[in-house]
């Protein structure tokens, strides 16, 4: 008698147990919403064979819709909207192409999407802040700028409709050169007029003029200029 009743003891604590299992892998995806206005990293991608990814690759979800993501260091943007219910994203790139992704992983710490044999795993990535009071012609410069025109070495660079120089308050850089993306910080030194970029690579930029409506620049040896346009 007392063996049956062993026996069901740990029988009744294995289906415990297996039950917190089920609970706890449910709450990975029913548990708080960890992708709308989230900017996750890209640390896999998987389409057939793994995608070599640059260490700049994210997916952003931003507020009201807009999505942001770079692959493989190439730039893209589009919309997006989140089925709870169902458990899958659903995202519409500006290049026409749209993607449903089951939501496999969403937790604080971690985010996986699978659509067909296209697999993304992601980490979180920095937390840009915009909502950083400034004053003066940094607060000016605190915007998404569209790349007008671009000249190098006397040769003038057509950029691509979507390029871009972003400067946060917080001091975080992002551009978007003929398609490229980059992201660094910037810093301003108000008195010297110079703009001081950090990336993989450091870049230093005179302060032509600046208006709530366009932004100039040139480099400290004069050999390359850029004008930039509110977005």
């Amino acid at each position: 008698m007392k063996s049956f009743l062993v026996f069901f003891i740990v029988l009744g604590l294995g289906f415990n147990s297996l039950n917190a299992q089920d609970k706890q892998s449910s709450q990975k995806i029913n548990g708080s919403d960890y992708i709308s206005g989230k900017r996750w990293k890209i640390s896999k991608f998987k389409s057939g064979t793994d995608i070599k990814i640059a260490e700049s690759d994210f997916y952003w979800f931003r507020p009201g819709g807009t999505f942001e993501c770079a692959v493989a260091g190439i730039w893209e943007n589009g919309t997006w909207s989140f089925d709870k219910n169902a458990k899958q994203v659903f995202i519409k790139f500006s290049s026409g192409k749209s993607s449903i992704y089951d939501v496999l992983e969403s937790t604080g710490s971690k985010l996986a999407l699978k659509a067909g044999s296209e697999e993304i795993q992601f980490v979180p990535d920095i937390d840009i802040k915009t909502d950083i009071i400034l004053s003066g012609e940094k607060k000016m410069m605190c915007k998404t700028w569209k790349i007008q025109e671009q000249q190098k070495n006397k040769l003038k660079i057509f950029p691509k409709p979507n390029d871009f120089i972003s400067f946060h308050p917080d001091g975080t850089y992002e551009q978007c050169m003929i398609n490229h993306y980059f992201i660094g910080k910037w810093s301003y030194d108000e008195k010297a007029k110079l703009i001081k970029i950090q990336m993989t690579y450091t870049k230093i930029w005179k302060m032509v003029q600046c208006s709530e409506a366009s932004l100039e620049l040139k480099s400290e040896d004069e050999k390359e200029s850029l004008l930039l346009k509110k977005n």
